[in-house]
């Protein structure tokens, strides 16, 4: 399970990818900080079935191992730095 914290045009964006043994409770998702709400709002995931993290052992999914995460982070991160860049 993976969370990685960045900054993306003066906004904080958190990314969470969490690979489950069960594929459906898999999840790959960017939130946005709103200062206005104090709190994550989603602003991009990846449905499961897309997820390349799901490539991995779900046995050995512990974090150690970061390269499995990083196409899902790469394209979460685009899908929010162009949300961010057009609106």
């Amino acid at each position: 399970n993976y969370q990685f914290l960045t900054e993306i045009e003066g906004h904080r964006v958190r990314v969470r990818i969490y690979r489950d043994s069960y594929d459906d409770q898999s999840y790959a998702r960017a939130y946005v900080w709103s200062d206005a709400e104090l709190k994550w709002n989603l602003a991009a995931s990846i449905p499961y079935p897309d997820m390349e993290t799901l490539l991995m052992d779900a046995y050995v999914a512990n974090g150690d191992d970061w390269r499995w995460y990083e196409q899902d982070e790469a394209a979460l991160l685009e899908e929010v730095r162009w949300l961010l860049s057009s609106g």
